[in-house]
């Protein structure tokens, strides 16, 4: 008998990789400077301003503070693999649409009844204030580096019409911080 050994020979055609991330916890959104403090709920305070300081469909009073990634006890800057899994931070978004002025997605609505004064927000090197109605406003490419979980921003009053009435001005937007 004989025996015929056959070869088989397997060219590869390509290659598979798995990539993953391990984090030890999620961040938390810390606010300082001028006009935010907090850890995770941040108050912004923007100062007291006279109503004649406003003309129609004009911003005012632009305040900044930061928003930093941290960890959970906002004691010191999240981990840096942590920062880099972070997809963006969405304020407001297509689902909150109560938190933003119909017909102006760039104006949070004053929760005060009676109010005609809106407030704005945006990045502090920017000139367009932040769309509400977008997600991931916030990325790690629009932060003071690419890997820092920094952002410069600014607060500001908005009003429509010239020297309104005197108010109170309150304004609310939730975030969520979405990973990769």
């Amino acid at each position: 008998m004989l025996l015929v050994q056959r070869l088989l020979f397997f060219a590869a055609d390509g290659k598979i990789t798995i990539n993953g991330r391990v984090i030890t916890s999620t961040c938390t959104l810390t606010g300082s400077g001028t006009g935010g403090t907090g850890k995770q709920n941040v108050t912004v305070t923007l100062p007291t301003v006279l109503n004649s300081a406003f003309t129609a469909n004009s911003a005012v009073q632009a305040t900044n503070f930061t928003l930093s990634l941290t960890n959970d006890a906002g004691s010191a800057a999240c981990d840096a693999v942590t920062i880099a899994g972070l997809k963006g931070i969405t304020l407001g978004g297509p689902t909150n649409s109560a938190q933003y002025v119909a017909g102006d997605t760039t104006r949070l609505v004053n929760t005060v009844a009676g109010s005609t004064v809106n407030t704005q927000l945006k990045l502090a090197s920017a000139s367009s204030p932040i769309d509400f109605a977008s997600t991931n406003q916030l990325t790690n490419i629009n932060a003071t580096s690419t890997t820092s979980g920094i952002w410069n921003m600014q607060a500001q009053y908005y009003s429509t019409t010239a020297t309104p009435a005197a108010q109170q001005v309150t304004s609310l937007v939730t975030y969520i911080l979405n990973y990769n």
